[in-house]
């Protein structure tokens, strides 16, 4: 059974699956000073915005969003960079996947 949404309907969806990803996130500064981090409750890094506004995105995350709605890296990439600019309010950022997961510092 195939089912026809709107592309507000599907950008409502994605926002509201990227938030559920990213719920109860703290942002704090990194200890190199340098740049942000937003961890979760078990202090696991989600995000990291470096001073170079490269938003570094935990690889976990970036899949599970392609995945789900079928988008290429590009697409991925729009998405998560207008869910940061509506969530966040920042803008000029540049999304890139994080291939490795972080090291506990």
């Amino acid at each position: 059974m195939k089912y026809i949404i709107t592309e507000s309907q599907r950008d409502r969806t994605i926002d509201r699956f990227i938030s559920n990803k990213m719920n109860d996130l703290d942002k704090m500064v990194s200890k190199d000073g340098h740049s942000f981090i937003w961890v979760n409750k078990f202090d696991k890094i989600r995000l990291e915005l470096k001073s170079s506004n490269i938003l570094l995105v935990y690889y976990q995350i970036w899949t599970a969003i392609s995945r789900t709605f079928l988008l290429d890296d590009d697409k991925t990439k729009d998405v998560i960079k207008n869910w940061v600019e509506e969530h966040f309010k920042l803008t000029g950022i540049n999304p890139q996947i994080k291939l490795a997961p972080w090291k506990s510092e």
